[in-house]
């Protein structure tokens, strides 16, 4: 075999690896256009309070929960009749 012809063909394929190595670098690096800097604030944010978003949801839930209780209390006390009037009716003794 010829040797001009291995290198032909070794370097038509470093050329297609190559390629495709920059094709999936750039189309990594379009759908994540972010920078990792950013990713590691947003790590040292959850390592500072783990639990912040289910935090805030309890909080949200526990905000809900006190709103229908008020309205709950405030229509019972509309619903509730007024309590008899004291007469003055003549007792048996």
């Amino acid at each position: 075999m010829d040797f001009s012809k291995a290198f032909v063909i070794d370097g038509i394929a470093l050329v297609v690896v190559i390629l495709f190595n920059v094709g999936i670098y750039f189309g990594y690096a379009r759908k994540n256009s972010r920078n990792e800097y950013n990713d590691m604030i947003n790590v040292m944010k959850n390592a500072r309070n783990p639990w912040s978003e289910e935090d805030a949801n309890l909080k949200e839930l526990s905000r809900r929960v006190d709103s229908l209780v008020d309205k709950e209390s405030a229509v019972r006390n509309s619903r509730q009749p007024e309590p008899p009037a004291k007469t003055d009716l003549p007792t048996n003794k």
